[in-house]
């Protein structure tokens, strides 16, 4: 087996031509440029069995030789970079179970071999240039992939930059990045070529919108360790939402997106008081910078969706909401305009790429320091997710007892401090497995929809007024009815969470069990 670690980087098909020219390669080139043609097949049974065990199998042809590989990604307990690889020479154009020199993976995969049950799933087709580059005593090779994935008679094009780590330490490829990234953006591409076959595969993109997730911790892990798989999982979840909420066709995609950010940020301060300090602050200050910036396209969204056309079909408005619909449409084409930009910004990637730089520092001291064997690491995981669960639901209950009278501003507060407690139920629930954590959870989802409909219903209130002002006097009397009947629905649905507060307070803590 040899060990891959590389970084996969996204970039622009305008940018091919400034890259091939950019001054950092040529000041770092270490030997001659080189292309050739990669045409990879990927197998798999017809349930994708090799996917779900996170292996990769591909026969790739490079002239007239035939190279089987395995891919396992991630390797167990390591830094997201690293993949373990197993190449090997075959002859055949169909994958060889007695090539896989490996015993332990050669048992994982031999069950799909059954019966033939392998075929291939996508192509991809690669022109690959590659330059060697040298930094400082690293020396990393800089891979240009342009090309297509084929599979079912659907095509995708390709156009991505691979940072491949030949000799010194992973440090090194986020330096070259972002030295590339200061005059060319690059953007951080954690679903692989398989992944993007595998989703063509089956009818989707990655354009096609990402929900977060379930968090798996180890319940052996540090405090530490946690936070690294928790934050990851959270930065996959932004990653995988980016083509969609770039594309602007499904407004499901920013709300995923800013749903990864907040999961993040609420990781940040989760463990603000175990985790290094050093750099935290700064990435947490920009992660709520990018939240900022997407915060219009989603209400603007959440308007449409969730005032003006319910209150089209209860009021029966009819022509009279044309206006104010067509007004708020504008808004949101200029809002998703200006959340592509940021997402194109150097800002974004750069921000990006020293989130995964810190958490690859971090992943490194984790594999320099692994878990004691006595079992101390999980005691004080556990006291420590116990001490910080009541900590939060102490503060939702302090606001919670005031649901009866409670003000607009409180309101908000309280929305904000119950999607903060049910973050972390989600993200410790495997250290409680059952079904109290279960209802506990399912409980406090309840009430945070709601809070988030009446957040909503307190945000139109604004909004309707500025989409009156655009659409003119014409606009008024419908700009009224809609205000009127979303003053309403807020009360509405006040009434909903007094009942969804006397269910979630009946409803025992999950960590406090025996």
């Amino acid at each position: 087996m040899t060990e891959e670690i590389e970084l996969k980087l996204a970039l622009a098909p305008d940018d091919v031509g400034r890259l091939r020219r950019h001054e950092v390669l040529r000041a770092l080139k270490n030997g001659p440029v080189a292309t050739r043609r990669l045409v990879s097949v990927y197998f798999d049974t017809p349930d994708f069995a090799l996917r779900r065990k996170k292996v990769v199998l591909r026969i790739r042809h490079i002239g007239t030789k035939r190279i089987q590989t395995l891919k396992q990604d991630p390797l167990p307990g390591r830094s997201a970079l690293v993949r373990g690889e197993w190449e090997t020479p075959v002859t055949a154009d169909r994958p060889e179970l007695d090539r896989i020199g490996n015993a332990k993976l050669r048992a994982l995969v031999a069950p799909q071999f059954d019966g033939d049950a392998m075929r291939d799933v996508f192509v991809t087709d690669i022109q690959r240039t590659v330059w060697p580059l040298k930094l400082g005593r690293n020396e990393i090779a800089c891979m240009l992939d342009i090309g297509e994935i084929r599979a079912n008679g659907r095509r995708q094009p390709v156009c991505e930059l691979e940072l491949e780590l030949a000799l010194g330490g992973r440090a090194a490829l986020f330096r070259l990045a972002r030295q590339i990234n200061r005059t060319l953006p690059l953007r951080v591409a954690r679903v692989t070529k398989a992944e993007r076959g595998y989703l063509l595969a089956a009818g989707r993109t990655p354009e096609s919108e990402a929900k977060a997730g379930a968090t798996h911790l180890d319940p052996g892990m540090s405090v530490a360790a946690a936070f690294t798989a928790i934050a990851r999982g959270a930065t996959d979840h932004i990653l995988a939402n980016v083509d969609s909420a770039s594309a602007g066709k499904n407004p499901e995609g920013v709300h995923q997106l800013r749903v990864g950010i907040r999961r993040l940020r609420n990781a940040f301060s989760l463990f603000r008081d175990v985790v290094p300090a050093r750099g935290g602050a700064a990435l947490a200050r920009e992660l709520r910078w990018l939240q900022q910036q997407l915060g219009p396209a989603r209400e603007w969204d959440a308007l449409l969706s969730e005032t003006l056309t319910p209150a089209t079909a209860d009021l029966d408005l009819g022509q009279g909401l044309r206006p104010l619909r067509r007004a708020a449409e504008q808004r949101r084409q200029v809002a998703y305009g200006q959340s592509r930009a940021v997402l194109c910004e150097r800002r974004y990637s750069d921000l990006l790429l020293r989130l995964e730089a810190w958490f690859d520092a971090l992943a490194a001291m984790a594999e320099s320091n692994p878990p004691r064997a006595d079992g101390a690491s999980a005691v004080l995981l556990i006291r420590f997710a116990a001490a910080t669960l009541t900590q939060r639901a102490s503060r939702v209950e302090k606001l919670g007892r005031k649901m009866h009278k409670i003000d607009d501003a409180e309101l908000h507060k309280l929305r904000i401090r119950v999607k903060k407690l049910r973050y972390a139920s989600e993200f410790f629930h495997d250290l409680w497995p059952g079904k109290a954590t279960k209802r506990y959870i399912v409980a406090l989802k309840s009430l945070q929809d709601s809070l988030g409909l009446a957040h909503d219903a307190l945000i139109a209130v604004g909004l309707i007024r500025t989409l009156a002002a655009d659409a003119g006097k014409k606009a008024a009397p419908a700009a009224r009815r809609v205000l009127a009947w979303n003053a309403t629905r807020l009360e509405r649905e006040r009434k909903t969470l007094i009942r969804l507060w006397h269910r979630f307070a009946a409803t025992d803590p999950f960590w406090t069990g025996d």
